[in-house]
């Protein structure tokens, strides 16, 4: 995904069609939206097959290899969950790497990737120098991508102290002591709460302002014949 929304907003160039497509009684907006839609989307989509098909796949392995009953709902909501923020992650990282694909007609990759670096270097020689705290780049953009599943790891170990275990004997001759969770009440709701919050919400308006400036430099991009 990464790789393919680096270059949604410049395949017309390669496939010198980019006059055609722009000439077409089709607003600049509808145009952008495709491509998002299709380079982002789609492969959210995809993730949302791939991850059924892996959750089948291992529920069936687990029902035959496992000694103790599984909880279906359980494991669905957890794969629900993780695809969720995962969807979000892919949103907030392709809509940034859509500007850069407005911005950039080429090596969009190597010049975002020299520029975080020439930056990094930069703040850590100032940090170190002066003390002055800068908040790296790197890990800013690490942040505001991945924070929702940050959120999922605190909420869980959180909820995890709360948890009540249940020594089992007696499963097999081998008398092997296994453990089963008593899960409060609450441990679902708490779990999808990750879901909403203002850092989703942030995540959210910060993908869509990248789609309105994106179309914008593309909108007043040279076109190339």
């Amino acid at each position: 995904m990464l790789v393919a929304s680096s270059h949604i907003l410049n395949k017309d160039i390669k496939n010198k069609c980019e006059l055609f497509h722009r000439s077409l009684p089709v607003s600049i907006w509808k145009i952008v939206a495709s491509r998002f839609i299709i380079g982002i989307g789609g492969f959210i989509v995809v993730s949302l097959v791939l991850g059924i098909i892996h959750y089948l796949v291992l529920s069936l392995l687990f029902l035959f290899n496992f000694p103790i009953k599984m909880d279906w709902w359980l494991g669905l909501n957890g794969f629900l969950l993780g695809w969720a923020h995962l969807a979000i992650a892919m949103l907030v990282a392709g809509s940034i790497n859509g500007v850069l694909s407005a911005t950039f007609k080429e090596y969009q990759n190597m010049y975002i990737g020299l520029g975080v670096l020439g930056i990094e270097v930069v703040t850590r020689t100032l940090n170190y120098l002066y003390g002055l705290g800068i908040p790296s780049l790197f890990i800013s953009i690490r942040d505001l991508v991945f924070s929702g599943f940050y959120d999922v790891q605190r909420t869980a170990v959180g909820i995890s102290s709360k948890i009540n275990c249940i020594t089992v004997s007696g499963l097999s001759e081998s008398e092997v002591m296994l453990k089963a969770v008593q899960l409060p009440e609450s441990f679902l709701s708490g779990m999808w709460a990750t879901l909403f919050s203002w850092s989703i919400g942030f995540k959210l308006l910060f993908a869509a302002l990248m789609f309105v400036l994106a179309t914008a430099i593309y909108h007043r991009r040279e076109v190339t014949f």
